[in-house]
């Protein structure tokens, strides 16, 4: 179908004429995804091109090009302070999504502007930079410094590298350090949520391709336009992707198999190739399919295609290549590199399913004739998610903040450190409003409730049908669920 092109008069500013408004559908629009493609997004069901404002884009043209050809609406609203942007946005409006491809949401709702105003005027109030935090620096020089000492210690200190014993456990030092990098220094540049600098989330987000291996960009799509807009929605969260032969059962509507009966057995230990699997899927999904399962990925720039594969090399050199030739063994080589990669995966992975693939949180499900999910955005967001150990300070720096899960999400662009402050203000917000806040006393509580749900949906061979449109809970979704008992504040 062509580009249909109507006359309307749209955003009268300071005596503006008519101009021409397009008309178009989301695989239209898709097409606009690069610069010389004139790249457009969507926001509530308007139509933008960005041509002329990429460069001038505060936060920098690398986010407006990633996102560009597709609906970004949950993105800007939770980026943009709504009305201070709407008379930026006016001047770049050219017509009218006509549909959509990916789920979308009500305007917010008055719980969701409280929030947002509260936040907002406890920022304003202690005159905090909400980008920033000087002990966040001390955070990352931590992680920075043991990741480099345990690498120096397994192949150039003779004590430990003349010991498999000790090389091992440097080896396990390193893997969870690369994790608490991803939590922090990753987690932050995709989020824009440290320093007010576009050239430095670039420089962030490229650590993770040179030192763990994985492509930035494709965390960008999976994690910041897949995950946060879509949370454990079918068909829309890679998070929780699944299919009628996955490799385990975490929604009532998939078939169910014999293996699964073991899968609280043996899901926990596929979690340790999570880091093979994802450097895989980042040439597959970047180069091959173009999407991150219903997230579509844009074409690279040339920066960004010399980052992915200078990262992938210099991954491969200083961690296997290098190490091989001048250091140790082969053998001992692939030996430390295999158990680093487990415990960087494990913690990883097990981070992520304790914060959403548990039994009581909510499980939204779209309407299936309109695809617009009846409840409000930010509402989701809080009831799609789980807290843990709030009162414990170690669990909160292993984490990177993400045991304060569900202020993350409602705040993903707020400099992690701040979460303990402001999170009193989205538990009382959310008190009055009756929205269900999860929160568990131990990340070990929470470790608990994804090996229950792996468990129940391990024998219920019941429940085979889906859930109709809302924010369902699992206890509807499903009989088995009817112990996932939650604590609510």
């Amino acid at each position: 179908m062509g580009v249909k092109v109507v006359q309307q008069q749209q955003f009268p500013l300071d005596g503006a004429v008519q101009k021409k408004e397009l008309r178009m559908n989301s695989a239209e629009l898709r097409k606009h995804n690069t610069l010389e493609a004139r790249p457009m997004v969507a926001i509530r069901g308007k139509l933008y091109d960005l041509t002329d404002f990429v460069d001038r884009h505060p936060g920098g043209r690398d986010i407006m090009l990633l996102s560009a050809g597709r609906d970004v609406t949950q993105v800007y609203e939770t980026y943009h302070d709504m009305a201070r942007t709407e008379k930026i946005l006016r001047k770049y409006h050219v017509g009218t999504l006509t549909d959509s491809a990916l789920p979308t949401f009500p305007e917010p709702s008055p719980f969701q502007t409280t929030l947002r105003t509260r936040i907002s005027e406890h920022f304003r109030r202690t005159g905090h930079d909400p980008k920033f935090h000087p002990l966040h620096l001390i955070h990352y020089a931590v992680v920075i410094g043991a990741i480099v000492g345990s690498y120096y210690a397994q192949f150039f200190v003779p004590v430990v590298r003349d010991s498999l014993a000790l090389s091992t456990i440097a080896a396990l030092v390193l893997g969870l350090f690369c994790a608490q990098s991803c939590f922090t220094i990753v987690h932050d540049a995709s989020h824009a949520s440290f320093s007010h600098k576009p050239w430095l989330w670039t420089a962030f987000g490229a650590w993770h391709d040179f030192m763990n291996g994985a492509s930035h960009v494709a965390w960008f799509y999976q994690h910041v336009l897949g995950h946060h807009p879509y949370t454990n929605l079918p068909n829309a969260d890679p998070d929780v992707a699944t299919s009628d032969k996955h490799f385990r059962r975490i929604r009532p509507h998939q078939k169910w198999f014999m293996p699964y009966l073991h899968q609280h057995l043996y899901a926990p230990i596929a979690y340790s190739f999570y880091g093979l699997k994802s450097r895989w899927d980042d040439v597959s999904n970047i180069y091959l399919t173009q999407s991150r399962g219903a997230i579509a990925i844009n074409p690279l720039q040339p920066h960004q295609h010399a980052i992915f594969w200078a990262g992938k090399a210099f991954f491969l050199l200083h961690r296997i290549v290098l190490p091989a030739l001048f250091c140790v063994s082969l053998r001992r080589t692939l030996w430390l590199f295999f158990w680093a990669d487990v415990a960087t995966s494990l913690t990883l992975a097990l981070v992520f399913q304790a914060n959403h693939v548990v039994e009581h949180v909510a499980w939204p499900h779209p309407d299936k004739d309109t695809n617009i999910v009846p409840v409000d955005w930010m509402e989701m967001q809080i009831e799609t998610a789980q807290d843990y150990g709030h009162d414990h300070f170690l669990t909160t720096k292993f984490t990177g903040a993400l045991n304060y899960q569900v202020v993350h999400h409602a705040f993903p662009n707020i400099c992690q450190w701040w979460y303990t402050d402001i999170a009193p203000i989205v538990k009382q917000t959310c008190k009055e409003y009756n929205v269900t806040y999860h929160l568990r006393d131990t990340f070990y509580e929470a470790i608990k409730d994804h090996i229950d749900l792996l468990w129940v949906l391990g024998r219920d061979t019941q429940s085979t049908g889906c859930a109709t449109a809302g924010v369902v809970d699992a206890a509807s979704a499903s009989p088995g669920y009817i112990n996932g008992a939650m604590k609510e504040e």
